[in-house]
């Protein structure tokens, strides 16, 4: 049960951080209320005692959130978009969304296998699915903007405030390779060294990206200056650029060999460089409960890599 001190906020109480944020001015976010300043300082008195702290900071020049009123911000932004998409579902009513944002190489592999499985029975709501690196798709979790997340996590470079806000479900591992054209010069050595790999041009998605941050962990571990990406492009771009090119890339062995590359890529079995594979979760804000669209999403990725008995895929 809530408590108590929470009896007298509203949803424009929490509404109330987000604009403090944007305006830096009582008066101005009076404005955007269309209520009296006198009103808003009493809104943010409310939630300062429902808090049991201060939340902003005054000053000649304005007000702004202190350190507490950032992290009530930060916490209370899913709220505010999980209002927003009840509005949008309530409204089309027959078949609500689930927003998934997701590393682009799990969109091969298992989204749709997991997309199939929950069409050949009575799915029950619409899906809109969103890709971008690792950090951009924590944002825009934390934020609201996607309901759950499904791909490689480097919870080292996460915030902690981010991280704490965060449920966790392990879904597998996915091994990573060397990928490159499978006529590609190197593929016609007997021995192909670390070294080797310095000699032709790279692909990735970016520097910022979990595996360049993997080749480049090996290339140094080997003593080696890691190489500069020639090519920083998307998923689709990195696997025809080096199916035509003696560009070489790091990613998943199944994205490798998926059919979607018609067979023009191969992975290269390289000395003493061994690539740890990447754990594969899924993240979401709130724990999905069974029978829900987020638990029957998770029901069906689960379901997928157990049947393919894929703890590596």
């Amino acid at each position: 049960m809530a408590n108590p001190r929470y009896y007298r906020l509203r949803l424009r109480h929490i509404l109330l951080l987000e604009l403090i944020e944007e305006e830096g001015s009582l008066r101005a976010v009076a404005e955007r209320l269309n209520i009296s300043q006198p009103a808003v300082s009493a809104m943010v008195r409310d939630l300062e005692e429902a808090f049991g702290t201060e939340l902003v900071e005054r000053s000649v020049r304005g007000v702004v959130l202190n350190r507490a009123g950032q992290l009530a911000l930060t916490r209370s932004r899913p709220s505010l978009a999980f209002i927003d998409q009840l509005a949008d579902e309530v409204a089309i009513r027959d078949m609500p969304e689930l927003r998934v944002g997701a590393n682009p190489a799990v969109m091969l592999n298992p989204i749709p296998m997991a997309l199939r499985r929950l069409m050949s029975g009575n799915i029950r709501n619409r899906f809109t699915f969103r890709t971008g690196l690792v950090g951009e798709m924590i944002e825009a979790l934390v934020n609201g903007e996607i309901d759950c997340y499904i791909g490689q996590v480097d919870w080292t470079r996460i915030e902690s405030n981010a991280a704490d806000m965060l449920k966790c479900r392990h879904l597998g591992h996915s091994g990573l390779s060397i990928g490159c054209a499978i006529d590609h010069p190197l593929t016609r050595k007997e021995v192909v060294r670390p070294e080797d790999l310095l000699i032709y041009p790279w692909a990735s998605a970016s520097e910022a990206s979990s595996n360049w941050q993997a080749i480049s962990a090996q290339f140094r571990r080997h003593g080696l200056k890691p190489p500069d990406a020639l090519v920083t492009t998307g998923l689709i771009g990195i696997l025809s650029i080096s199916a035509d090119t003696e560009c070489l890339f790091c990613g998943p062995d199944w994205v490798i060999r998926h059919r979607i590359t018609g067979g023009s890529l191969t992975s290269l079995e390289v000395e003493n460089f061994d690539m740890t594979p990447a754990a594969i979760d899924f993240l979401s804000l709130i724990e999905p409960s069974p029978g829900s669209a987020m638990g029957d999403w998770l029901a069906a990725l689960e379901a997928e890599l157990t049947k393919h008995e894929i703890g590596v895929f």
